[in-house]
């Protein structure tokens, strides 16, 4: 019937899943006014290092905890799947819009993002677009700079299609120089 739970709770963490978080702690808090949840964005490994020192109460994160981040909590975590967060790969290359679009493997990613393809028009994308008009222009691959769940995500992927190229360990923070990135 809402209206039987008070107190606080803080979260932090994975942005991917911020504005459902704002839904959920708002839903909540309108039938519990005397509830507050706060959560604040920052990234996944922000989240889980701030959940870790028991500066919040709970962590969002793309990726379940490690053994040691679960030892550094005390060790008695609760780890519930409550957002699933899709990863796509997306492109500007000129000439594909629309319609058109620009096949690509998993193991042409994983060489993409490890710098072992540069270009567009190279052999290895052009044989997957037999007849495409490919510009010769430079690949300039783009990632998170900070911890994030969704690129371990992404490296675990790159790591089941292409284990043969993609060789880093998948980890929060991006293992590749070069490229671009953000927050």
């Amino acid at each position: 019937s809402g209206g039987d739970y008070s107190g606080s709770i803080k979260g932090a963490g994975a942005t991917s899943q911020a504005d459902a978080q704002t839904a959920w702690m708002n839903a909540f808090m309108d039938a519990n006014p005397d509830a507050t949840v706060e959560y604040a964005g920052g990234g996944s490994g922000a989240g889980v290092t701030k959940f870790t020192e028991g500066a919040m109460d709970y962590a969002g994160t793309d990726s379940p905890l490690k053994a040691e981040d679960i030892t550094a909590a005390g060790g008695q975590v609760v780890e519930l799947p409550l957002y699933i967060s899709p990863i796509a790969v997306a492109y500007n290359v000129p000439g594909f819009t629309g319609d058109t679009h620009v096949n690509m493997t998993g193991e042409v990613i994983a060489k993409v993002f490890n710098g072992e393809i540069t270009r567009w028009n190279d052999q290895a994308i052009a044989a997957l677009n037999e007849g495409a008009s490919l510009p010769d222009l430079a690949i300039v691959t783009v990632h998170r700079s900070d911890e994030s769940g969704t690129s371990e995500n992404f490296a675990k992927y790159l790591a089941d299609v292409a284990p043969e190229v993609w060789t880093h360990e998948p980890a929060k923070t991006w293992p590749i120089e070069g490229g671009q990135s953000g927050d």
